[in-house]
């Protein structure tokens, strides 16, 4: 598969390190020379800027240090002619994602976003925790790449925009549903006030391998 990245630093070496060994035709892009002359004498093919990178491949891998570098990198990387997909495997929090997401929506370019746990070792390994969560078509088509650099984490795949649908759900429970069968909440060990609500006190949200296009609330 040809594929692209972008940062090769600590993390992203081993990434493409892991991706070479597998087979994988690999164009790689990084403000260090040093860095890329590592993996261009493994076999990978350097390009000069990142709109070269994803003029070149379809999928285009980012592993970047700060928020507002992947926002700028992927700036450039909408601006090729090639890429369909973007995997984000930066730490960047839901605000860049979403914005990252809108931008590159708009460029016919969809993200799956990918954080990482576990450090240089696991990176060098192949054992960190990948977490992907974007449209399920794209995950599967990055699948392959991810068991690459990861052999665990949760999979939270949908169809679209999730906030939309987490939201629209939480407002659905909340103003349709009697949640609980007291209003009486404890104020401390031997008195009791009516909340005047049958609202839940806590809501948790998780996700699991087995159902992974749909998430699960839990109201306690």
């Amino acid at each position: 598969m040809d594929i692209g990245l972008i940062g090769l630093g600590n993390i992203g070496v081993h990434f493409g390190t892991r991706l070479l060994a597998a087979g994988h035709n690999l164009f790689v892009h990084d403000k260090s020379a040093k860095a890329k002359n590592h993996l261009v004498a493994l076999g990978a093919i350097p390009c000069v800027s990142a709109k070269e990178l994803a003029s070149k491949v379809e999928i285009v891998l980012l592993c970047l240090p700060m928020p507002q570098i992947v926002v700028e990198v992927v700036a450039e990387v909408a601006e090729g002619e090639k890429v369909r997909i973007v995997l984000d495997l930066s730490t960047t929090g839901p605000s860049i994602t979403q914005e990252v997401s809108s931008f590159l929506e708009l460029h016919d370019i969809v993200l799956v976003s990918s954080p990482v746990s576990g450090g240089t070792v696991a990176a060098e390994k192949g054992t960190l925790a990948v977490m992907p969560a974007g449209p399920i078509n794209a995950y599967k088509e990055i699948e392959p790449l991810l068991q690459v650099i990861g052999k665990k984490g949760q999979h939270v795949l949908t169809t679209s925009n999730d906030e939309v649908a987490i939201s629209q759900g939480i407002y659905d429970a909340y103003t349709n549903l009697n949640l609980r069968y007291s209003q009486m909440a404890p104020v401390t060990t031997w008195e009791e006030k009516n909340t005047g609500n049958n609202l839940p006190a806590q809501i948790e949200i998780y996700a699991d391998s087995e159902h992974a296009d749909e998430y699960n609330f839990l109201f306690i």
